[in-house]
């Protein structure tokens, strides 16, 4: 669509006379379905303008290193508003669920690797993800699953807190690049037969393993072990990484993966608790019982390992 299509979307828009869904949102930004005779458009709605004009740099940079993103089709800064394509609701998430066909993820797997070596992304956070942001996770995953969900005393984090250490120092010792920061199988949509990654709004330097693990080791798909491991060969060969940073990346996935599985963990508790998105409980008794095969993988961390095992039980009152 041309700039003249954008402006008379908005009018008709702001005229009341186009059939809208109301999509997902965040606390600063929302997304809305607009339908028009050559198809549908998206319209996303971010009430601080230095942010939108941030995304709209970010998502400009990313499709300039043809990273697969949503098209932009205008943009106005006094209104707060840029209209984006819509790629659809097909989610890998709900691709896999519904077809059973784990083939798209070496497709998502070559697109990370290609992610990683971005630099000099416009629009991303200059902030770089460290040591001190897993350590901060841990200690969400002990406030909003341990201590909330659960209803552990808050001491409970003197009994561990040791052990988060322990992860993060592995994890932050792994190579860096610029991370996507929630490459999970709801971010990753399929449209016209091709993967259109979106949520990009946290990407920034950090550590690659982290979004390999957000991708394999989410809690929203059963991935066989054997296709983890035809994954992760195809993600290492796809990846420019010398061949003592690939050994690196498979020696530091198990602590990865207890720190990404304890951050999803501590979000869907806090949806649930918090934000009334009890849906998200579902999702809980999975991701608790990675952890604790992961916890087993590494036979490093004892006290995480009892407190994981409690939780397990805990949980139960849920019904889930």
């Amino acid at each position: 669509m041309s700039a003249i299509d954008f402006n008379k979307i908005l009018m008709l828009f702001e005229s009341g006379r186009l059939e809208v869904v109301d999509l997902w949102g965040g606390s600063d930004r929302a997304f809305r379905r607009i339908f028009l005779p050559e198809g549908s458009v998206i319209l996303l709605f971010q009430r601080q303008t230095v942010k939108l004009l941030r995304y709209f740099e970010l998502l400009k940079s990313l499709s300039e290193q043809s990273i697969p993103v949503p098209k932009i089709f205008g943009i106005d800064a006094a209104r707060r508003v840029m209209a984006l394509e819509d790629a659809g609701d097909m989610s890998l998430y709900l691709w896999v669920n519904s077809t059973s066909d784990f083939s798209p993820y070496f497709e998502a797997v070559d697109i990370l690797a290609r992610i990683h070596e971005l630099t000099a992304v416009r629009g991303a956070s200059t902030r770089p993800f460290e040591f001190v942001d897993l350590i901060n996770e841990s200690h969400y995953f002990t406030r909003h699953f341990l201590v909330r969900l659960c209803e552990f005393s808050p001491d409970v984090l003197d009994y561990i807190e040791d052990e988060f250490y322990g992860i993060a120092t592995e994890v932050a010792g792994s190579p860096r690049g610029f991370m996507h920061r929630d490459y999970q199988s709801q971010n990753i949509l399929i449209a016209r037969g091709k993967i259109v990654v979106i949520d990009f709004q946290s990407a920034r330097d950090g550590f690659r393993v982290y979004d390999l693990v957000s991708l394999l080791e989410d809690p929203y798909v059963s991935i066989p072990e054997r296709m983890k491991f035809l994954l992760i060969r195809a993600y290492l060969d796809s990846s420019a990484l010398t061949k003592d940073e690939k050994q690196r990346i498979i020696e530091v996935y198990p602590y990865a993966a207890l720190q990404r599985l304890m951050q999803a963990t501590a979000a869907y508790s806090y949806l649930s608790l918090e934000k009334g998105k009890r849906w998200f409980l579902k999702f809980l008794p999975v991701a608790v019982e990675r952890i604790r095969f992961w916890l087993d993988e590494t036979g490093r961390f004892p006290g995480l390992a009892r407190v994981i095992d409690e939780s397990a039980e805990r949980i139960k009152k849920f019904r889930l």
